[in-house]
């Protein structure tokens, strides 16, 4: 068991800095959130607890694009035109999901299927997407 830990710490350790973004903003939420887990002793709490953080910042996600569908820019000067900007904008996030599902999954492919480096890495992706997403609804309201 020990030597599974020390695996997924390695590979923590080695591909998070990769994930992570030009944008301090993201990088300080991305580390924020793989932190705790970080310190568990016990690999498989380790893969619980970075599902954890992934439904929770993918609730934040969740919560920020509705904002960003809200913004008073929206509301205010865009009246004529409100449907379609929120049609592209839902088609806009479905691509982004899609992309970001499937680019998660490549990035975890070079380790065999849910296994815990599997999915460490899995979850580090999304965690670092949805970060990403998220700086990009709060700084481009329409």
């Amino acid at each position: 068991m020990k030597i599974y830990l020390s695996i997924i710490l390695i590979i923590i350790a080695k591909i998070a800095p990769a994930f992570a973004s030009d944008n301090d903003n993201v990088k300080e939420k991305f580390n924020k959130r793989i932190k705790p887990c970080m310190n568990i002793k016990y690999s498989p709490y380790v893969t619980d607890c970075m599902m954890n953080e992934v439904e929770k910042v993918k609730k934040e996600y969740n919560g920020e694009f509705s904002n960003y569908l809200k913004s008073p820019k929206t509301q205010d000067k865009i009246t004529h035109n409100k449907k379609t900007l929120i049609q592209l904008a839902n088609k806009a996030k479905e691509g982004w999901d899609l992309y970001m599902e499937n680019e998660c999954l490549a990035e975890a492919s070079v380790y065999e299927k849910h296994n815990d480096s599997y999915n460490a890495t899995y979850n580090i992706c999304l965690i670092e997407k949805y970060n990403q997403r998220i700086e990009y609804y709060k700084n481009n309201t329409f």
